[in-house]
C-alpha cells in the first residue's frame, strides 16, 4: 500500500520527472528534456517509488497520473503542461 500524502515530499526534479511520465513522454524524451542520463532517470524513478512506498506497480503512467493529480489536489494548482515550459 503506498502512502499518497508522500507526494508532497517529493523533490521538484521527482515531481517533474513524475509529471513528465505522467504526460506520455518516453523516457529518451525525458532523458532528452532533462539533459540526463537514462540511468539517472531510472534512479529517479525508483526514488519516487520509494518516497511513495510502492512495490510492484503495474503502469508507470497510471503512478504518474495519481502523484500529479495528488501533489495538485492538496496544493490545489492546475495542471500545466512541463513540455511547453522547460
Amino acid at each position: 500500500m503506498s502512502d499518497w500524502t508522500n507526494a508532497l515530499a517529493l523533490t521538484p526534479r521527482r515531481y517533474q520527472v513524475a509529471k513528465l511520465i505522467a504526460q506520455g513522454l518516453e523516457n529518451k524524451d525525458i532523458c532528452t528534456l532533462l539533459k540526463i542520463k537514462r540511468q539517472t532517470l531510472d534512479c529517479t524513478v525508483r526514488s519516487i517509488y520509494r518516497v511513495l512506498g510502492v512495490h510492484g506497480i503495474g503502469n508507470p503512467r497510471v503512478l504518474a497520473a495519481r502523484i500529479v493529480w495528488e501533489h495538485e489536489r492538496v496544493l490545489d494548482m492546475p495542471i500545466m503542461d512541463l513540455r511547453k515550459t522547460a
